[in-house]
This record gives structure tokens, C-alpha cells and sequence, in this order.
């Protein structure tokens, strides 16, 4: 089952663009309601304010995805629940800054998630700084105080050759430091709407190394498949 939310995400992005790029607001608005129209001065504002809105509405679909799919679920006699949706402000820990954290539930079970939502715009720099934060909030002992066990990250990117380097990154973010690797599994959002199970298919891969000549495995992010 595919979730055009997804879609949808970016196509409300591109809708809320062309209001800002037409919208003509007084200096009064944008001073004292945060208000960005299109008066000369406001364009690298309102560049910036158009990338930060597609960055959560592509990480709320990823919610809203995986809510529809316990839903679709529990109508086939399942019992999957999306038992808990935080925001990024909630879950943020220093420099350890996930864009979400949520619960999944299934037969009893809770698996824990970090999303991490990315558009393919990063470097591998800043991709290393990224893991390098979640091995450090694990690894100091704050993790486990916040929650029961560590969860897993989910990583989704909008660009093909951002997955790799995601891939890359997170293998060598875990080789310099010969320690427990963490749950990290990375898949595209095209993977998740061209599959008909979706995002509870097995779309996702786990950290390989550079050198790896074969083909990406993928698996199944919870048990027993979708």
C-alpha cells in the first residue's frame, strides 16, 4: 500500500511558495507577526523560510505514513498503532537533533524511532557531525535515561545519491569508534511510494562500507514484515 501524503508534501510546499512569492505584506507584518512577503530585502528570508516549511512538511508525511499504515493495518485484522509522535523540539538533546521521535506499536510491542527526514541538500560533513551527535548521546548515558532502549534511527531522503552518502557516512561513523553500531536504517521516500506495502516494506538498508560492490540489501524495519 503506497501513501501519496508524501506527494502531498510537496506539493503543498510548492503551493505555499507561490502565495509567498505573490504576496505583498507591510514592513509592520513581517516585524511584528513574522510575516515575509515579497518586497525587496525579504528574499533570502523567505528562502529560508520555504526550505525549513518543506523540511516539516516532509517529516510530518513520514509520520502520517507510517499512521496510515498502522491504520490500513488493523483494518486487515492487525494490531499496529502509531502510539506516539514527538516533534523535533521535544526530542532534541544538545547537538543530537533528530526531526522527530515516535512510537510504533505491533502485537504488544513497542519499537521506538528517531526520523531524521533529509532533502539531499547536506554534505557528507554534515552527515558525519549528524551520526557523530547520536553516538555521543547514546554513549554518555543521557540516552538511557530518556528512553527504553535505543531507537532506531530512520533516515529518509528525497535524492538517491544522498542515501548513499548517508550510507557511507553512518558506516564510517561507526568503524572509527569499534563500539556497538547503532540501529540505523536508511530508504528514499521514492522507494516508499513505488512500493505497494509502502513504508512497512522491506525499503530499508543499513550502513555498508564504500568498498561494497553489491547490491544494497533490504529488509524490514519491524518483524514480521508489514
Amino acid at each position: 500500500m503506497s501513501f501519496p501524503i508524501l506527494q502531498c508534501a510537496s506539493a503543498t510546499t510548492n503551493g505555499v511558495y507561490w502565495v509567498l512569492s505573490r504576496s505583498r505584506f507591510t514592513s509592520g507584518a513581517t516585524r511584528y507577526h513574522g510575516l515575509i512577503g515579497n518586497a525587496r530585502g525579504q528574499v533570502g528570508r523567505r528562502r529560508r523560510l520555504l526550505r525549513a516549511l518543506a523540511h516539516t512538511l516532509g517529516a510530518n508525511a513520514v509520520f502520517v505514513a507510517l499512521a496510515l499504515a498502522a491504520d490500513h493495518t488493523r483494518r486487515q485484522g492487525g494490531t499496529d498503532q502509531l502510539a506516539d509522535w514527538r516533534g523535533a523540539a521535544a526530542c532534541e538533546r544538545r547537538h543530537c537533533k533528530p526531526d522527530g521521535y515516535g512510537s510504533y506499536m505491533r502485537n504488544g510491542s513497542a519499537f521506538g524511532f528517531f526520523l531524521e527526514y533529509d532533502r539531499g541538500t547536506e554534505s557528507g560533513r554534515k552527515y558525519a557531525a549528524k551520526f557523530h551527535a547520536y553516538y555521543k548521546y547514546r554513549d554518555s548515558g543521557q540516552a538511557a535515561r530518556d528512553y527504553d532502549g535505543f531507537p532506531t534511527v530512520l533516515f529518509v531522503t528525497t535524492d538517491l545519491t544522498a542515501e548513499q552518502r548517508i550510507v557511507e557516512q553512518a558506516y564510517r561513523a561507526w568503524f572509527i569508534r569499534c563500539t556497538e553500531p547503532l540501529p540505523i536504517l536508511i530508504a528514499t521516500s521514492a522507494r516508499i511510494l513505488a512500493d505497494p506495502e509502502g513504508i512497512l516494506s522491506a525499503i530499508w538498508r543499513t550502513p555498508t562500507p564504500m568498498s561494497s560492490t553489491r547490491a544494497p540489501e533490504r529488509h524490514y524495519w519491524l518483524p514480521g514484515g508489514p
